[in-house]
């Protein structure tokens, strides 16, 4: 991403929807190549973690293990629910208190999302089929 190209208003907007995510979000990652995805679970991780743990997202290393940041039982489930209530996806609570980093988590998550659409499309399709076959 190219942040020289992008007004101050647009980068504002961005961190608003990665920090208020809603089903348009969850949309929005689908529709876009895995290296946007990525990025964008980067940032929505970053800021889920950070507001959670009390620092700001310049302390946070998306490389380091989050148990470094001291994350306990209480703070994982917190995150736990909130992955679950933003994307709609369940992170085991001991990923966070392990040796995960941000961008750890991003990967898994990408990965179950996609994951979940392919159910869901094969889901749909085969319902259309079924209706398909008691027509005939």
């Amino acid at each position: 991403m190219n942040f020289q190209s992008i007004s101050a208003t647009e980068l504002q907007k961005e961190a608003y929807q990665v920090s208020n995510p809603d089903h348009n979000f969850l949309q929005q990652l689908l529709k876009i190549t895995v290296i946007e995805r990525q990025e964008m679970l980067i940032a929505y991780i970053q800021q889920t973690v950070t507001k959670a743990v009390g620092i700001s997202v310049s302390e946070l290393d998306v490389q380091q293990p989050l148990n470094y940041l001291g994350i306990d039982s209480l703070i994982a489930v917190k995150l736990r629910s909130q992955f679950r209530t933003d994307l709609e996806v369940d992170v085991p609570v001991v990923q966070f208190m392990q040796d995960s980093s941000v961008v750890d988590l991003a990967t898994q998550v990408s990965e179950q999302i996609i994951s979940q659409n392919r159910e869901d499309t094969s889901q749909e399709a085969m319902n259309d089929g079924d209706l398909l076959e008691g027509e005939l």
